[in-house]
């Protein structure tokens, strides 16, 4: 076994990125539309609504994974969950520029030797609740107890990573951190010390999931923490909930010396993570958030940073009444007052993808940091006079971004804080 010891020091940069999500289908253009003040939240068409207090989600639509080059035989064998991971993954390869093979997800009789130096750290946390759901209405109405074998594929929370790993040859780490609404950043600070630690060179990390399901709304409904408006407002005086959605979003992680001597085009690095638990209530967030507080502190001293440095927060801004609060207690208690940093809470224009929140939020950071942009809050018009942060809202903003920091926290307790810095590069409109 290597001496850990000597990969201290290993710094991890992003050379790939892919999205899927109700906002658009590729990073730029996400990106491009919540600068735009847009929101993919509508009246939710997928199913019957009328029963259900929850009417609005961020839905995708159409989506098509065969255009990223999987065969129809193999399609059959995966829940839409493991196909916007499979769709994510597939953008952020083709970005990176890696040289990767591609081989079937099912019945592979040739196979590649598989590279021993790249992994996976994919997530997720509802991906059991359409097939599961699915199988159980089919049991009671049929009456018989006989489902698809494929159905336990479907359910497992380590599947799409594992997916990725069989659709690359990837010989690496593979691994699936689920951490509810910090999944996402949770597996990316997983893959982080895979690099740093000498395990990986090169890591597809981030999350998947989907909260538009029946399932899903009526446990949002009725736990007071959804939307009845359709109105998704964080930070807002009038707001009431947040607005589930569903999507992918998958970062390529590199070493940076890899990463350079194969000529890659670098977004950015990771600086640095904190990660500390409440320890408090599966559900409620203390007022005073000393889990996050302490995650705040930990990702600046891992980045060798001091709060005045960091010029933008992208908040978990989930619209709800006490996680709105105790987040702004959190940053003003940690950030100087009188350097706010500009804060926003991007899930009210994409809906909160849940596990895939905490790595699309990271990508929205670092581009944020390479662009010099910052996007306003939609749905933001009367900030909260008990939150008190320098919240963006009614348009972007153009300011210097050098360090730019994500803000994650699941329920029970769950908090994660990752600070990225971008390479600069000029923004194209027509994207």
């Amino acid at each position: 076994m290597e001496d850990i010891g000597q990969f201290k020091q290993r710094r991890v940069v992003v050379t790939g990125l892919g999205v899927v999500s109700p906002l658009g289908d590729s990073p730029d253009l996400v990106f491009s539309r919540l600068y735009e003040n847009q929101s993919a939240i509508a009246p939710i068409s997928r199913f019957d609504t009328q029963s259900h207090s929850i009417k609005y989600a961020a839905e995708i639509n159409d989506f098509d994974i065969g255009i990223y080059g999987i065969e129809k035989r193999d399609i059959q064998h995966l829940d839409k969950v493991q196909q916007f991971a499979l769709g994510a993954c597939e953008q952020a390869v083709v970005d990176a520029g890696l040289d990767l093979a591609r081989q079937r997800l099912t019945g592979t009789k040739d196979l590649i030797e598989a590279n021993p130096r790249i992994g996976t750290a994919i997530g997720t946390s509802n991906t059991m609740f359409d097939p599961v759901y699915e199988a159980a209405l089919h049991i009671h109405q049929q009456k018989i107890k006989k489902v698809s074998p494929r159905t336990y594929n479907k359910t497992r929370p380590c599947s799409s990573a594992s997916l990725a790993s069989i659709r690359y040859a990837l010989g690496g780490p593979v691994l699936s951190q689920n951490a509810a609404s910090a999944t996402g950043a949770l597996n990316i600070i997983t893959a982080v010390d895979m690099i740093r630690l000498g395990r990986s060179d090169v890591m597809l990390a981030g999350g998947t999931d989907s909260g538009v399901n029946e399932l899903s709304c009526a446990v949002f409904g009725n736990n007071l923490s959804g939307s009845k408006s359709g109105q998704f407002r964080p930070f807002d005086v009038n707001r009431d909930g947040t607005i589930l959605g569903e999507g992918a979003a998958i970062l390529v992680l590199e070493e940076k010396e890899h990463a350079l001597k194969r000529g890659a085009d670098i977004y950015g690095e990771i600086l640095g993570y904190g990660t500390r638990t409440d320890a408090h209530d599966m559900v409620r967030i203390p007022a005073n958030a000393p889990g996050l507080c302490a995650s705040l502190n930990e990702a600046l001293s891992d980045a060798s940073l001091t709060s005045s440095q960091i010029d933008y927060i992208n908040a978990h801004g989930t619209g709800t009444q006490m996680n709105d609060l105790a987040e702004s207690y959190a940053i003003n208690t940690v950030f100087n007052a009188t350097t706010k940093p500009y804060v926003n809470g991007t899930k009210a224009a994409f809906g909160h993808m849940l596990a895939a929140s905490g790595a699309i939020e990271v990508i929205v950071s670092l581009l944020a940091s390479c662009y010099d942009m910052i996007p306003p809050t939609c749905g933001l018009q009367k900030l909260d006079p008990g939150c008190n942060i320098n919240c963006v809202s009614g348009a972007g903003i153009r300011s210097n971004v050098d360090h730019a920091l994500s803000i994650n926290v699941g329920m029970g307790g769950l908090n994660t804080a990752i600070i990225v810095k971008g390479d600069k590069r000029e923004w194209n409109n027509a994207n």
